[in-house]
């Protein structure tokens, strides 16, 4: 890796660092370059502004969601064990990938400060955040449906019911809302989830 990308990705880290704590519209391209230990204007060299870098961090979040296909099969739903919400918690959250959960977080974070006041970050938000990981969710419950293995469902409401409970956690999360050390409210989030996929996914008997 060149020295050139070193640099490039250390400014991409730090401004998501900052976009995260501070905010991006309260962080200046000063604020990234002494952080990232470089002078203000060689920033430029990689970036034409700080804008060209919220990009750069929003398509880097794009890549870290695994397409419905990634994600999901009705193979690996047949391969788990246990009820039908634990086979379903096994295909969606354990085949998203390990170690960039910090990162995740932090982008994550980004986007919901942002969202409501950059165009650009509102226009991923909804199609990257909201549209794909929903699009996830009804093609479950379609494959579902498909291969004879559940009741018929409405596959809309499934996975709108499915991501506001995931982005209401997630959002209270990491706006500090909850103390981030209190494990009852992942339980809480897993009794919830349970308890919408009781209530509209229903094995053939």
């Amino acid at each position: 890796m060149s020295d050139k990308t070193n640099k490039r990705d250390t400014i991409i880290d730090c401004a998501l660092e900052l976009f995260s704590m501070k905010g991006y519209a309260e962080t200046s391209i000063r604020d990234i370059a002494r952080m990232a230990g470089v002078r203000g204007s060689s920033i430029y060299s990689h970036f034409p502004s700080k804008q060209a870098i919220l990009d750069e961090i929003i398509s880097t979040y794009s890549n870290t969601i695994p397409d419905a296909d990634e994600l999901w099969s009705i193979e690996k739903f047949r391969q788990a064990e246990g009820p039908v919400e634990d086979k379903l918690f096994a295909c969606l959250f354990l085949s998203y990938p390990k170690g960039q959960e910090e990162r995740y977080i932090k982008m994550l974070s980004v986007f919901f400060q942002e969202h409501a006041r950059n165009d650009t970050v509102q226009k991923y938000f909804i199609n990257e955040y909201i549209e794909k990981n929903e699009s996830v969710l009804r093609k479950i419950a379609q494959d579902l449906q498909t291969a004879g293995l559940i009741e018929p469902v409405d596959s809309e409401l499934f996975a709108k019911l499915f991501f506001s409970v995931l982005h209401y956690y997630s959002s209270r999360n990491i706006s500090g809302l909850y103390d981030t050390v209190d494990h009852r409210n992942g339980a809480h989030m897993y009794e919830l989830l349970r308890l919408v996929i009781q209530l509209m996914i229903k094995p053939v008997e």
